[in-house]
């Protein structure tokens, strides 16, 4: 587990714009109008959940799901999967 780079990844989460939401979702065919990025940006600024605990992350999820369609929340946790299998950082969820 390396805290600095969970810290990083938590800052960024708090820092991202709409726009370059919009561009990170486009580079894995994830659809997001400019409303629903605003929305998960305006969420991950206000409710500072932390992507590594399972019970925030199923939160982020959840909250994902009600601004945008189920089709869109496989998509991300798929990518998600990707992610933590191309870097081998299952041990980092908790």
């Amino acid at each position: 587990m390396n805290p600095i780079f969970k810290k990083v990844v938590r800052k960024k989460l708090t820092e991202v714009s709409p726009s370059e939401l919009i561009i990170q979702a486009q580079d894995y065919q994830v659809e997001l109008t400019q409303n629903q990025a605003t929305q998960i940006v305006n969420m991950l600024k206000q409710k500072k959940l932390d992507p590594f605990k399972k019970t925030d992350l199923v939160k982020m999820l959840t909250f994902l799901e009600q601004i945008t369609d189920q089709a869109t929340v496989k998509k991300a946790k798929i990518i998600l999967n990707q992610f933590i299998k191309q870097y081998d950082i299952a041990e980092w969820f908790y």
